[in-house]
């Protein structure tokens, strides 16, 4: 045990690298009644990656509290190998674990990697146990769905697709992403085997994330709005199908962190887009970031822009301890109070009962 909990807090020390994401729940609904996406994705890696399911239960505990799901690679290569890749063109796509939040969401491929069988394996053992315990718990878990972001192999193999290379991070562009246009009949087939594969190792589940735009913007002409907004509208449509197509009942979740980030590109119009053909209750926009708009990016709270998010579900989050900050400075009476003038607001759209808040 105590080895495991020494371990547990060396592994957290890593987090003033980015613990910019990870949201948890305080007291205003119960527990089992909750959403769980508590820990977010780029502190999710960087928090554990040297865990092994061979470690103690207490440790497991902590895990499952915060709300992990790991194993996404392990069930994106299966999907990858039912798609015609073989596991060298697949291994390839993968970055090293420690920056897998990035991969994920489309920022990153191949940096530091590849994964290693032994990798893949112990990750899938870690999942089982880490859900295990969330379902004694009464927890949620919300897994990884396919956001559009295919290997390099796989572009190369169907010259004929259309695909977007999308830029981030000042990466050169070996690193950046493919992203399928959202007409491929492969999107819909390869979001419903990411579903199937996810469930068919870890069981039924409702609520899938996926992240298409994290800090990127799509490669299109900016003064042509009327294509950009119908752009916007087929992914958001493809993407919530390519969901449902692996499960009927699923919850499409998304991050709303680049709304506010790229509020240039993110106007009412362009998000009304994405949203317009997924239905209100079957989506859910976790609003990081609260603390933000008015201190970094200078806007309006990203709920206010944007009228409650249009009539989805959506939940309030603050990130106090972004970029390794760990102490609660700042701005007070904002995280005193903000979160229940939100709750009280006229304009607050569908806002879940729940409140998401970071802790180092």
């Amino acid at each position: 045990m105590i080895h495991t909990i020494i371990k547990y807090l060396l592994i957290s020390a890593t987090l003033f690298f980015c613990s910019c994401h990870k949201p948890k729940t305080d007291i205003i609904t119960p527990a089992k009644q909750l959403i769980e996406r508590q820990i977010g994705e780029r502190a999710q890696s960087i928090h554990f990656e040297y865990i092994e399911p061979s470690d103690g239960k207490d440790i497991f505990e902590v895990i499952a509290s915060d709300g992990a799901t790991v194993a996404s690679e392990a069930i994106a290569e299966r999907v990858w190998l039912r798609m015609g890749l073989n596991k060298e063109e697949i291994r390839e796509f993968f970055t090293a674990p420690a920056h897998l939040p990035w991969h994920r969401m489309g920022n990153l491929n191949k940096w530091d990697g590849p994964l290693s069988d032994a990798w893949q394996q112990n990750q899938i053992a870690l999942q089982h146990q880490i859900l295990i315990r969330m379902r004694e718990l009464g927890m949620q878990p919300i897994a990884p769905a396919f956001a559009g972001f295919v290997p390099e192999g796989f572009a190369q193999k169907h010259p004929d697709t259309q695909f977007r290379h999308m830029r981030w991070g000042g990466f050169d562009e070996e690193y950046n992403a493919y992203v399928l246009p959202p007409d491929s009949p492969f999107f819909e087939e390869i979001g419903k085997l990411f579903v199937e594969e996810w469930e068919k190792e870890f069981g039924e589940n409702t609520y899938y994330l996926s992240d298409s735009f994290n800090e990127m913007e799509l490669p299109i002409d900016k003064e042509d709005k009327e294509a950009k907004y119908k752009l916007l509208a087929e992914y958001g449509e493809t993407i919530y199908k390519s969901i449902t197509a692996g499960n009927p009942d699923a919850v499409w979740v998304t991050q709303g962190w680049t709304f506010g980030y790229q509020h240039s590109f993110w106007d009412k119009e362009s998000l009304k887009a994405l949203l317009s053909n997924v239905p209100d209750d079957k989506m859910i926009i976790i609003d990081l970031g609260n603390d933000y708009p008015k201190w970094v990016w200078n806007t309006e709270q990203t709920w206010k822009v944007h009228d409650g998010f249009y009539g989805k579900k959506w939940i309030f989050s603050y990130v106090p301890n972004f970029g390794g900050k760990n102490t609660m400075t700042g701005d007070l009476d904002m995280y005193a109070s903000s979160s229940v003038k939100a709750l009280r607001a006229a304009n607050k759209g569908n806002l879940m009962l729940k409140i998401f808040i970071s802790r180092p």
